[in-house]
């Protein structure tokens, strides 16, 4: 039979044991549970940088839609800006060495376009000069960077000059286009 010593002493490895057993539970739980928190800390960091990226996104997107909608007004005559643009189509004029007498202008509504509160100007005029100086202007109307949609064109010759002994044929074209223009509101 074992001797009190020995009981007793097996009586404290049991209690070391489960001294150590509940030691070795209670860091198995803490570990556990700051893995968790860790991956959960985790988790809300990559969230963070994906709100960040997201909204780094939409501020580039914001930037872009600005610089596009530049230019897209880039094509519309501005809203006080008529004045300019009969000036350019003047200096486009001169630049091709033509005559010209502007016969009316004027502001119609579409519907298709109302949304973005935009109108035409309508321009009717008449040019006169050498052919070749005709269809310089018209291809620089055509290439002006404002959407411009030529509506008729009247070409007629009606005379004929000699200038240095040659006979130079002088053209007239009756233009009807329209330009867009943002509107005045």
């Amino acid at each position: 039979m074992p001797t009190t010593k020995t009981k007793t002493f097996l009586i404290l490895l049991i209690f070391l044991d489960i001294f150590f057993i509940a030691i070795f539970i209670a860091l198995f739980i803490f570990t556990k549970n700051q893995i968790s928190d860790t991956i959960n800390k985790e988790d809300a960091i990559k969230t963070e940088i994906k709100k960040e990226e997201t909204l780094s996104i939409m501020k580039k997107d914001v930037e872009d839609s600005k610089n596009y909608e530049d230019k897209l007004y880039g094509y519309f005559i501005g809203k006080d800006n008529v004045v300019d643009f009969l000036k350019t189509l003047d200096d486009l004029i001169s630049s091709s060495s033509l005559k010209s007498e502007i016969q009316s202008i004027n502001y119609e509504s579409l519907a298709k376009i109302n949304l973005i509160e935009t109108e035409l100007v309508r321009v009717k005029m008449n040019v006169k000069g050498k052919w070749e100086n005709i269809q310089f202007f018209l291809k620089l109307l055509e290439n002006y960077p404002l959407k411009i949609s030529i509506k008729n064109i009247s070409l007629n010759k009606f005379s004929d000059s000699i200038i240095s002994g040659k006979t130079i044929p002088e053209w007239s074209a009756d233009l009807d286009f329209t330009a867009v223009k943002l509107k005045n509101i």
